[in-house]
């Protein structure tokens, strides 16, 4: 009996032993029994989040400059921009059919780049020569999933004689006169547009450029004054409404003017383009837009 007794004892010594062995063996390699706490892995913030596109990511601009060089020869026609006196921004040259001769250091300020949907990243904009009378304004946005430039549709349903939508600069009777700005609230976008003969065609529109480029139109003011039989009706949405009524959108438009993007001529039939002969738009002609974009490229 003792000797089994004192076998009993030797194996729960041994057992003792090896337990504390493992114990000692834990501590030192940090395991679950380490008194040293673990440091979680610092997250990764993209700064995507922060600027709209990644750091250093150039395929926004180079994108924005393949769109610019398919279309440099529309842009270049787009001849008939007058500045804040109603001038034009360049003296073109004809031939002997009395065509336009575009020239190749155009000064028109017709390219602009504005964050119109605040997301950190700027959205292309620009008037080209789609047609012999009509040049037309088209928005572009840069789509990371396609990894391209894609145009964004809007409908502007702003200008006598437009089917498209577009806001359009129109070289006929009177001429156009138009600006495009941005408004005090992020994400708003407005076009004002004028063109008058015998009859004054105004009009007001107010967008909301969404996150995913999206241009959503908000409403359309629109007043038709006639120098005939001084008629003056306005309307709202195509909706007839009082003179007060229709012409509180124009106010309100001037009252939350932003940045001016890009503007032709001047008309004190709408307040707001006093701004054009005030302030500097984004706009800017051909050449500089180029090297704008190509300073981006090779940073």
């Amino acid at each position: 009996m003792r000797q089994e007794h004192s076998l009993h004892m030797v194996k729960r010594i041994c057992l003792a032993l090896m337990m504390a062995a493992i114990l000692v063996l834990g501590v030192g390699c940090g395991g679950a029994g380490s008194s040293e706490p673990v440091e979680d892995e610092p997250e990764v913030q993209e700064e995507a989040e922060q600027s709209g596109q990644p750091a250093g990511d150039v395929s926004v601009y180079s994108a924005y400059k393949d769109v610019l060089l398919e279309n440099e020869s529309a842009i270049r026609d787009y001849y008939w921009q007058l500045d804040s006196n109603n001038e034009l921004y360049d003296e073109y040259t004809f031939d002997d059919d009395g065509n336009v001769i575009p020239s190749d250091q155009s000064t028109n300020k017709c390219i602009a780049f504005a964050d119109i949907n605040d997301d950190g990243t700027e959205e292309l904009l620009f008037m080209s020569a789609d047609e012999v009378a009509f040049a037309n304004l088209h928005i572009y946005t840069y789509n990371a999933d396609l990894h391209e430039a894609v145009e964004i549709e809007y409908d502007c349903k702003a200008q006598h004689g437009s089917e498209q939508g577009y806001l359009s600069d129109i070289n006929v009777a009177g001429g156009s006169r138009y600006m495009v700005f941005t408004g005090t609230e992020p994400g708003t976008l407005y076009m004002a547009h004028i063109i008058s003969d015998e009859t004054a065609f105004s009009d007001m529109t107010e967008f909301t450029c969404t996150p995913d480029g999206e241009l959503i139109r908000n409403w359309n003011a629109s007043n038709r004054y006639s120098y005939y039989d001084k008629s003056d009706v306005y309307y709202l949405n195509d909706e007839e409404v009082s003179g007060e009524e229709g012409s509180s959108y124009f106010v309100q438009a001037g009252k939350n003017y932003g940045k001016l993007i890009m503007f032709s001529g001047y008309t004190d039939i709408m307040s707001v383009f006093e701004h054009g002969k005030s302030d500097s738009p984004a706009a800017m002609c051909f050449d500089d837009a180029m090297s704008w974009l190509d300073s981006r490229i090779e940073d």
